[in-house]
């Protein structure tokens, strides 16, 4: 029981962990610090994100952002970031 409860408990914390590394992250790209992504943040934060991964995720960005921009306003908020890549 003691070992369950340690392994709930290292789980929990590496769940907590990434969900604010998530945070900081669309934080790090939203240069005018609106609380959304405009097309430049996006392709600033695509562009870093494929240097440290080796490689960008695919081709077609600017269809990408408009197809996962939900409320049509040009501007991506939290949501809809998460919904199109797992930063």
């Amino acid at each position: 029981m003691k070992k369950i409860t340690i392994a709930m408990l290292l789980l929990c914390g590496m769940l907590m962990g990434n969900a604010a590394f998530a945070h900081d992250w669309f934080n790090h790209w939203d240069h005018d610090h609106d609380g959304r992504w405009n097309r430049h943040e996006f392709y600033a934060a695509q562009r870093d994100w494929g240097h440290h991964h080796g490689g960008y995720p695919y081709s077609g960005w600017a269809p990408a952002f408009g197809r996962y921009d939900y409320d049509h306003d040009h501007y991506w908020n939290r949501h809809e970031a998460w919904r199109y890549h797992h930063w």
